[in-house]
């Protein structure tokens, strides 16, 4: 009975050591630190790795792992980071490849961001809102860049530019050409930073426009005594159409343009549909909000047709352009034509002075006239101009 009474004892002992080792091991690990700070992330698996969709816990320095539950974090999803305004540090791990749409959006303290080769892709507003993040440095590798990832008008540090903005080799046979924004812009534009080419050219553009219902629309409409032809992304012919995640209705603004700029200038065998397909395989699709602005000069060059891009907002420029005969392809702002941005073509003037654009959202719009100060007005500034000829 003694005997069975210590080794009761020694068992309990033991035991009661154990769990203190393991008491005092895990402390420093959870105990809260108002720099370091104890953070969690909730996380989906993607292909290739690990998408972070959502952080708990707050910190003024976040170091995201390169490695949870032993896979590689590739992806900081939409919206994972957003409003932390505690955050002053974040240091991305070296198996990033993608930031997602207004993933750090609106963190309003973030400082510094260290970016680690292997990032190719960084999406729209993705660091949106960042008032106090003066300076960053973009790793060679960062193949798409949208015009609005850092829309407060930060500086940005290359070691090479031409690694920043360039037009790669594939592009470079169709004189994509990238012209410097005029004095003539406006404050809010010579914030905004915008790239080009293949590549970097690709900022996304988030398609929330209503279709306009107002009047029937028909497959192929013919106006105009050119009868130039307008293919509607809103005709139910299209519409509903898959287009990656979304439909061409939803979010397929930009191959529905580029598929009315090709017919016209070629008379090709494209549509909506053929062409949203053709992006989709291609790779330009943007899940959740569009179109890669790389889709225009590369679907120019598919079907042989002449693309120069251009960063120069001013009217004269734009109003040569048309009255060369050339189609010119813009991305609307919020207002009359989108809740947040739209592709649209800018076709000419009317004998009247009148613009004459094809918005493949509606037929009403596209059957009027518009002036051009107020077309003007709506444009994004800091986007890309995109004009084309045979």
């Amino acid at each position: 009975m003694k005997n069975n009474v210590k080794l009761i004892l020694l068992l309990l002992l033991i035991l009661t050591v154990v769990v203190a080792v393991l008491l005092c091991s895990s402390a420093p690990n959870t105990k809260p630190s108002p720099t370091a700070g104890s953070v969690s992330y909730e996380y989906t698996e993607t292909n290739g790795g690990i998408r972070i969709t959502n952080v708990r816990g707050e910190s003024e320095q976040i170091i995201i792992p390169d490695l949870i539950d032993g896979k590689k974090v590739v992806e900081i999803g939409n919206s994972a980071f957003e409003g932390k305004k505690i955050i002053k540090t974040v240091v991305l791990p070296s198996s990033l490849i993608k930031v997602g749409y207004r993933a750090f959006a609106d963190c309003t303290s973030l400082e510094t961001v260290t970016f680690n080769d292997g990032l190719t892709t960084i999406e729209a507003e993705a660091f949106s809102g960042c008032e106090n993040l003066v300076e960053y440095i973009l790793p060679q590798s960062v193949k798409y860049k949208s015009a609005t990832a850092f829309e407060v008008g930060q500086a940005v540090s290359q070691s090479e530019e031409s690694a920043f903005v360039r037009v790669p080799e594939e592009s470079q046979e169709q004189d994509n050409i990238v012209s410097e924004p005029e004095e003539s812009k406006t404050e809010e534009s010579k914030a905004e930073e915008s790239v080009a080419g293949h590549e970097s050219e690709v900022s996304e553009v988030l398609e929330t426009s209503e279709p306009d219902v107002s009047e029937p629309i028909k497959q192929s409409t013919k106006f105009t005594e050119n009868d130039f032809i307008v293919m509607y992304q809103s005709d139910p012919i299209y519409a509903s159409h898959p287009y990656g995640y979304e439909t061409v209705g939803s979010h397929g603004c930009g191959p529905s343009t580029m598929s009315v700029i090709i017919k016209n200038l070629t008379g090709a065998d494209v549509n909506p549909v053929t062409m949203s397909d053709w992006s989709y395989e291609k790779e330009f699709y943007a899940e959740g909000v569009g179109s890669y602005h790389a889709l225009m000069p590369a679907a120019a060059k598919n079907w042989g047709i002449k693309s120069e891009t251009y960063y120069t907002y001013n009217k004269q420029f734009i109003r040569e352009q048309l009255e060369s005969g050339k189609l010119m392809l813009v991305v609307m702002g919020p207002g009359t034509f989108t809740r947040s941005g739209h592709y649209m073509i800018l076709r000419g003037f009317d004998s009247d002075g009148k613009l004459i654009i094809a918005d493949t959202q509606s037929p009403v719009r596209t059957s009027q006239t518009w002036d051009f100060d107020f077309i003007y007005s709506e444009l994004k500034k800091g986007s890309p101009l995109w004009v084309f000829s045979r």
